[in-house]
This record gives structure tokens, C-alpha cells and sequence, in this order.
């Protein structure tokens, strides 16, 4: 099983937190996420999002150019704020790859959580659009690759 954290691309400002949507560059990094995942051939049975508008629209279109074959679901404790260790408990017991696209600084702590049994390690960061691949072998998780975009 593994599993991909995705940092939502760059959003607009102006709006209430939670209807804040991509801007245009922030659309783009993630096409251009999306084009890369698709050309290393990953797969991912789901693509987790949290509530808020921005994720849900990176959510989409990086379910464009992966699609997975049991699309795309809301899921409750990827809210900035979230609690990680939930959601480690939460992916210990998955036998599915997912995609998971969420925000700061929750990505950073479970990132960092998984991989290094710390959610305060500064091992792993997310710059908007940014992604992390952990993969579990039994009761370990290993990071296999970073993916940030430089501006």
C-alpha cells in the first residue's frame, strides 16, 4: 500500500477560507502535478480531499489525469487543523493506495508523522501543489519520493 499527500495548489484571496478557489497558477501547477504523475504511471485506488473548496478543485484535477477507478470521496480529518495521528490509525488499517490532497500545516505533521514517527520533524515540506509518496510495508512506512514545484 502507499500512499501520495498532495498540498492543494495556490489559492485565491479575497474569500472566506473555506470557498477560497484555485487561482490560475495554482490550476496549473497542478495540471503540470497531474501530467507528471500520470507519465511516472501511479496509480491510486481513491483520492481523498478535505472540505474546502481548494482541495476538492486539485482533488479533481489531478482525478483527471490519474483516474481512479473509485474516484473521489470528501474525507473528515484532512482539514488544516486535523489531528494526523487519526489519520495515520485511519491508513494503518488501508490495504488501498490512495492520493490524499489536503493543506497545511496537517500534510507537514502527517508526512512527517509517517515517515518518521515525529509530526514536528521538519524531514518533509509542502510548497502549494507539492507531493510526497510513503510507502507501507508492514507496520513501516518509507518515503519513496518528493515532487515540488520551483517557481
Amino acid at each position: 500500500m502507499h500512499v501520495i499527500l498532495v498540498r492543494h495548489g495556490k489559492a485565491q484571496s479575497g474569500q472566506t477560507d473555506t470557498e477560497r478557489p484555485l487561482s490560475q497558477d495554482g490550476q496549473q501547477i497542478i495540471e503540470n502535478l497531474g501530467i507528471r504523475l500520470r507519465h511516472q504511471s501511479e496509480q491510486v485506488s481513491q483520492i481523498w480531499h478535505s472540505e474546502l473548496l481548494r482541495a476538492k478543485q486539485t482533488a479533481e484535477i489531478l482525478a483527471q489525469y490519474l483516474s481512479p477507478p473509485e474516484g473521489m470521496k470528501e474525507e473528515t480529518h484532512l482539514t488544516p487543523h486535523s489531528d494526523p495521528l487519526i489519520m495515520r490509525s485511519v491508513l494503518e488499517s488501508e490495504t488501498r493506495s490512495l492520493l490524499i490532497v489536503s493543506h497545511l500545516p496537517f500534510l507537514e505533521y502527517l508526512a512527517n508523522l509517517l515517515s518518521t514517527g515525529q509530526p514536528e520533524s521538519e524531514e518533509i515540506l509542502f510548497p502549494p501543489g507539492g507531493a510526497v509518496k510513503l510507502k507501507r510495508d508492514k507496520n513501516h512506512w518509507r518515503l519513496i519520493w518528493i515532487l515540488a514545484h520551483h517557481e
